[in-house]
Order: structure tokens, then C-alpha cells, then sequence
């Protein structure tokens, strides 16, 4: 009987697995290596024995000091670009947080905003801005999941999505349904079906449900699991949402960069203009 209907905690595991991949596959990203996941891996399974090889710790300590560079500043094939950088951005009188903070946008080894993408900073900053209001939005109904005590299911035949409680049932999704009481099972056509926006065969289904005696142990097993589904969801969502905000802001710092670089450049041609006179 239970098989009649999906519910979304059957993708618990599934998220559960996608969020960590999508945060390590960040961590990649933003690091440009696959340093730090193979020093992870190789800590947790092997230990955190210290390394004995002077040549080799002092080796894998500069790596981890070039990536963490990376991580928080801007990229960098080598420590020797890494301190160039550092030296660049005095130069420039430039805080390389900044630089750091416009992401893709900056070209390492040209120290310029790309060309390519000048034109469209201020578009990625509302349109990155506008998606990660979105997902923030969307994540509202979600946390419907820790406010119910009723199971949230799907009937695999009308794809209703529906709260199920031990004497009531209400459509979700529609407007202005109202509740499918117990009562309604024992009237005449089950009631007025049509203001609860459930079929006569969805209503039918319902009544089936609540006389078995396992209905209680049912609902709040599908509770427990959807919130702790649920809170895999929020995890993505707020990630994906960080990752437009993190977006709208490396254009934004992107086009101070910009502002900025082109002020210093004018600045030096003009002093340059006045030593030769």
C-alpha cells in the first residue's frame, strides 16, 4: 500500500553523496589542484604520522603554503609568482584581497582584468546577485520539512504532492486546497474532494492508508527522514546561493580592480608625461 506513493527522504543518500562532491569538487576548483583531496585522503587512511624526509616535508610544506595562496588570494604556478604577485599588487597600491576576491575575472600572468569579460562585469554582478536571491527564495519551502510534523509524499500515479497526518491529508504546491479530513472517508463520494484539489482515486487512496496500524510508525519515519533529507537540500541550495553571491561579488571586485588599475596606469603616464618635460 505504502508503495503507492515516492517521497523525496528517498534521496537522502543520493544528496547526501552530491553534497560532498560538490564541495570537495570546489575546494579543486578553487585551489586549481588536487593536492589538498589526496592529502586529506592520504590522513585519514594512513594516519597523521609526521614525515620524517627533511627535503620532502620542507617540499610538501611550500606546496601547502602555494595552495592555500590560492585559495585566498589569486592563482599561482609557483611560490616565486606568488611573491611577484605580492610585489605587484604594493606597486599598484592595490589590495590583493581585492585582486583575489575577482576570481576568473583577473589574469594572473597579464595582472589585468581580462579583456574579454571587462564589458560584462557589471551583468554578472546583477545577474549573480539575482540567482542567489533566488535560491535563497527557494530554500523557504524546504524548510517546511522541520515545521511539519506530517509526512510529505507524492502519489506515484497523479504526481500530487501531498501532508499526510494520522487523521488528516492537505495538497501542497496548489491554491487554496483545503483539508481531506479522516471524517470525509465515511461520507458519500468521500465528502467535497474537489475543494481538497485530491482525485476521487487520490482520496480513495488516503482512506486506505489511515486504518492500517502501521500509518503511526509510517509517518514519523518519513518525517525523520525528510528532514534529515531536507537538510542535504538546504546544504546544496545554500551552496549553490553562496556560490552566485561569491559570483556577484568577484565582479564586483572585479570592476574595482579594473577602476583601479586603470587610475594607477593614467597616474603613471601622467607622471611619466611631466619627468619628461
Amino acid at each position: 500500500m505504502f508503495q503507492d506513493f515516492f517521497t523525496y527522504s528517498h534521496l537522502a543518500g543520493f544528496l547526501s553523496g552530491l553534497a560532498g562532491l560538490v564541495f570537495f569538487g570546489w575546494i579543486v576548483f578553487q585551489t586549481r589542484s588536487w593536492y589538498i583531496l589526496k592529502y586529506f585522503l592520504w590522513r585519514m587512511f594512513h594516519g597523521k604520522g609526521g614525515i620524517t624526509d627533511p627535503v620532502i616535508k620542507s617540499y610538501l610544506g611550500e606546496q601547502s603554503s602555494l595552495m592555500l595562496f590560492r585559495f585566498v588570494a589569486v592563482d599561482a604556478e609557483t611560490n616565486k609568482d606568488a611573491r611577484g604577485m605580492i610585489r605587484w599588487a604594493k606597486s599598484k597600491n592595490i589590495s590583493l584581497e581585492t585582486v583575489g576576491r575577482a576570481g576568473d575575472y583577473f589574469d594572473p600572468e597579464l595582472r589585468c582584468i581580462k579583456e574579454k569579460k571587462v564589458r560584462w562585469l557589471k551583468f554578472d554582478k546583477r545577474a549573480f546577485g539575482t540567482l542567489s536571491v533566488f535560491f535563497m527564495v527557494v530554500m523557504l519551502p524546504v524548510l517546511l520539512t522541520f515545521a511539519t510534523y506530517r509526512a510529505i509524499l507524492i502519489f506515484n500515479s497523479s504526481g500530487r504532492w501531498f501532508l499526510l497526518g494520522q487523521d488528516s491529508a492537505k495538497a501542497i504546491f496548489v491554491w487554496s486546497s483545503e483539508e481531506f479530513d479522516r471524517d470525509q472517508c465515511t461520507q458519500p463520494k468521500l465528502g467535497d474532494v474537489a475543494k481538497t484539489k485530491f482525485t476521487p482515486g487520490d482520496a480513495a487512496s488516503i482512506c486506505k492508508l489511515w486504518p492500517d496500524p502501521k500509518i503511526t510508525a509510517y509517518i514519523e519515519k518519513t518525517v525523520h527522514e525528510q528532514r534529515v533529507a531536507g537538510g542535504w537540500v538546504l546544504l546544496l541550495l545554500g551552496l549553490f546561493s553562496f556560490r552566485c553571491w561569491r559570483g556577484s561579488g568577484q565582479a564586483n571586485a572585479a570592476l574595482k580592480v579594473h577602476d583601479k588599475l586603470s587610475t594607477s596606469d593614467k597616474h603613471e603616464k601622467l607622471t611619466s608625461a611631466e619627468s619628461q618635460r
